[in-house]
């Protein structure tokens, strides 16, 4: 009966999910019933299955029947991801620039009618862009789906049960938390590093109330890191899109994972190889001292700390994911 499963499975994975379960049970009942009257009263064996799909057809051709598809630009199979993805990157968008603009006017309260514009117009325009570029990029991937060779051959006259997919591990899904967590803190950095940079770091208040703020990044040379910095983010964000798109460890999905945390591995060893510029505020802990900080001692324990081990905990970190990741797609 299983390869009635994996039929009913491969005829109904692309469907809208809301339409998924009555086209499954649809399908379900045909099979039954073609089964009853060309057994009769004998007992089901996986030969009779076989010959009643081959007549039935391919799986795809099948659930057509059954839901008419029509063209859009983004497909129901696609659109729910689609907008869970849109939801996150405009949380994150949102997010991000809320908390940009509380730092600015804790920091500088008497502009803050120049920081509310300013944030109206970042929010609209940053929304819109990445409204913009998750539309066009699953656009593109659904485009990429519908004309793929893939289809093309699940139409061929020539198909046959063995042909089906195997059911889904429950064992190897991804949990959606994960991705989605993943991407909105990608895009709050993404967007803190390239308008509020000089803004993450330590927030010392001073005798008459106001606040300071020592950065972690070394102003005078941060443009030049902040290009590596946006592209080891896109990777993330990719990565964990991936996560998303295909749903379960893979080997496929086990191939990119390692793929990408080998190339932001290369990228993060070529800059500490190659690039003679500072990239952390070598004044920090001076003006740390000159600030007459109370947690000058612990400050200065973690900051000494995150420059020695900082590099060995990414490596690790990054070589546990790809482990991780094989782990969980080779496993049975």
């Amino acid at each position: 009966m299983e390869m009635i499963e994996r039929y009913i499975y491969a005829a109904t994975k692309n469907v809208p999910p809301y339409n998924r379960k009555d086209v499954s049970k649809k399908l379900r009942n045909v099979i039954d019933k073609e089964l009853t009257k060309y057994v009769q009263e004998k007992e089901v064996t996986n030969n009779d299955i076989e010959k009643v799909l081959l007549e039935l057809g391919p799986p795809n051709l099948v659930a057509k029947t059954y839901h008419r598809s029509k063209r859009y630009l983004i497909s129901p199979e696609l659109f729910e991801l689609y907008a869970s993805l849109l939801k996150i990157v405009l949380l994150s968008i949102f997010l991000a620039f809320s908390v940009i603009l509380t730092i600015q006017i804790i920091l500088d309260p008497s502009n803050l009618l120049k920081h509310s514009i300013d944030y109206i117009t970042s929010l609209i325009t940053t929304g819109v862009q990445g409204f913009a570029w998750v539309t066009i990029g699953f656009a593109l991937l659904d485009y990429r789906k519908t004309s793929s060779k893939d289809i093309q051959k699940a139409l061929h006259t020539n198909w046959r049960p063995q042909d089906l997919p195997l059911l889904p591990e429950t064992k190897k899904q991804i949990n959606r938390t994960e991705p989605i967590v993943g991407i909105v803190f990608s895009i709050l950095f993404i967007l803190l590093f390239l308008f509020a940079n000089q803004f993450i770091g330590i927030f010392i208040l001073q005798e008459n109330a106001t606040l300071m703020v020592i950065p972690f990044f070394n102003p005078e040379t941060f443009a030049f890191y902040l290009p590596f910095i946006f592209l080891l983010l896109g990777i993330g964000i990719l990565k964990e899109c991936l996560k998303l798109i295909i749903g379960k460890w893979t080997k496929r999905l086990a191939l990119y994972n390692l793929l990408l945390n080998a190339l932001s591995l290369s990228i993060v060893l070529l800059l500490v190889q190659f690039a003679n510029q500072p990239f952390c505020n070598t004044h920090f802990m001076t003006e740390l001292a000159q600030s007459q900080s109370e947690a000058y001692e612990t400050i200065k324990m973690i900051w000494n700390f995150s420059k020695q081990y900082a590099l060995p905990i990414f490596i690790s970190a990054t070589l546990l994911d790809i482990g991780i990741g094989l782990y969980k797609a080779y496993k049975k």
